[in-house]
């Protein structure tokens, strides 16, 4: 303990010495859920910790800088698996609780190379939104059912982008003007090993890929986003290969309008995953609209999303998603703290059976800056 003090001390120093960053970022919450009789779940009351971050952000000259974020409401350690190997350690070779960690090359005014465990760009305006600003998420950011909390995931055990926001790789931003053109290269969104080996050896030869843009109008006021990843996906086989003709695709779209007085979102994402061997397909379907009204220090606003899952692959079936919430925000001073009341109801229509309900209010505060300032 005294060494990390010591060293804690000595970063705090040189952070505030080269005027660097060193942020925090906390959300609290007492949650409460509900559900109707059909979806067959508990209700619940608990108070949590939503987010809890430490970031360090720093600049080395006018080319190089570093970023790095640790998520402190994570595991330092992930479920390892039988072999004793942390479930991502091989892809990343770090645990979950590095939520990013990556060094950025300004090599001109147009061009920038981000390299390490970075922001891969998906999931359009929901993915890009702080964890801590988020009340509800669609099923394509998280593919959760309204019995219980993680869901079924269709294709793949990560068809919610939720996982693939940060992974280790290459992104290039390409910019003019207020656009920017982003080329993602990064890891596979699962472990490849070969179940033909006694250790499960690692085996990965695939990943994904992505292009995205974003462009600014009148005066920043207005965000447009279009995104696109595709990968084949990989996990455990024989020779460490799933069939390489499986496809899973991202697609996002969408605009954000905030000026002084109104804030608002909307957006459109599928993801769809292909069988290579029957060539039938899963996909997620999400419209998303947000729109909020900013009154002095409060800010109320509304959110719904209607949501659609086609499954072909294993089983067939269709199943729906509708999600309603009202939010209100308020800042008792022009300082980073904030407290947050919101309901939100979500309801899942299945293929078959009764509707499925889950009712959601959420009391918090978050507190976010430097403690360099």
């Amino acid at each position: 303990m005294k060494t990390l003090l010591t060293l804690l001390g000595a970063a705090l120093v040189s952070a505030s010495a080269h005027a660097n960053s060193l942020g925090f970022d906390f959300r609290g919450d007492v949650q409460s859920i509900d559900y109707n009789d059909a979806a067959g779940a508990s209700d619940y009351t608990r108070f949590y910790l939503k987010t809890g971050r430490l970031y360090y952000k720093g600049t080395v000259n006018d080319r190089f800088s570093y970023d790095l974020r640790l998520g402190f409401y994570k595991p330092a350690a992930d479920n390892v698996s039988a072999a004793g190997v942390p479930a991502n350690s091989r892809r990343d070779s770090v645990n979950s609780s590095v939520e990013y960690a990556f060094m950025t090359d300004k090599m001109s005014d147009n061009f920038v190379l981000s390299i390490g465990k970075l922001n891969s760009e998906i999931g359009g305006f929901e993915g890009a939104s702080s964890g801590a600003d988020l009340y509800m998420v669609s099923p394509f950011y998280q593919h959760s059912a309204a019995v219980g909390l993680s869901g079924g995931n269709i294709g793949i055990n990560e068809s919610g982008t939720r996982n693939l926001l940060y992974t280790a790789g290459l992104k290039g931003d390409i910019s003019f003007s207020d656009q920017h053109i982003y080329l993602v290269a990064v890891n596979n969104i699962t472990d490849a090993t070969d179940s033909s080996s006694a250790t499960g050896t690692f085996n990965q030869n695939r990943g994904m890929m992505g292009v995205i843009w974003k462009g600014s109008f009148m005066d920043k006021a207005l965000t447009g986003l279009l995104s696109y990843h595709t990968v084949s996906p990989q996990g455990a086989g024989a020779g460490g290969q799933t069939n390489p003709d499986n496809k899973h695709d991202f697609i996002s779209a969408g605009a954000k309008y905030e000026d002084a007085t109104w804030v608002g979102s909307l957006e459109y994402s599928t993801t769809t995953f292909k069988d290579g061997a029957s060539g039938n397909k899963d996909q997620v379907y999400a419209a998303i609209a947000k729109f909020g009204y900013k009154l002095d220090s409060w800010t109320p606003r509304l959110e719904v999303f209607t949501s659609e899952e086609k499954r072909e692959v294993g089983v067939t079936e269709t199943n729906k998603f509708m999600g309603v919430g009202a939010v209100v925000e308020y800042k008792p001073t022009a300082e980073n703290v904030r407290y947050h009341l919101a309901y939100n109801s979500i309801t899942t229509d299945p293929e078959t059976g009764d509707n499925k309900i889950r009712n959601e209010l959420v009391l918090g505060a978050r507190l976010y800056g430097d403690f360099l300032k």
